[in-house]
């Protein structure tokens, strides 16, 4: 946000705070995910704890935990790939602490 004084230069600029989401599909019925997240009409209820752990720190890439989070999804059929479910895991401000925090062998100052 700005506050634009005459002539449209910036007086004072301020800055909202990032919002991060977790969003990741599973195919429904394949025999390889045995797990699924039910809700009503694309809401589940409740706040979640989400952590994203790398196959591999020792490639550098980071993990993160979103230690505050709701979660929807949404549905979509297609006749080549069946049921896929997109699920969302949006962050909150938790009690303590940053929305996300970097996991890992990689050094992440966020």
């Amino acid at each position: 946000m700005e506050a634009l004084i005459e002539g449209g230069e910036p007086e004072a600029v301020k800055y909202k705070r990032g919002k991060y989401a977790l969003e990741f599909q599973i195919r429904l019925g394949d025999s390889h995910n045995k797990w699924q997240i039910d809700g009503t009409d694309g809401v589940v209820e409740g706040e979640w704890s989400v952590e994203l752990e790398p196959e591999d720190y020792s490639n550098g890439a980071p993990g993160f935990k979103m230690p505050k989070a709701v979660c929807s999804y949404t549905d979509n059929y297609t006749s080549a790939d069946g049921i896929i479910r997109t699920y969302t895991f949006d962050s909150l401000k938790p009690d303590s602490g940053k929305q996300i925090q970097w996991t890992g062998s990689a050094s992440v100052n966020a």
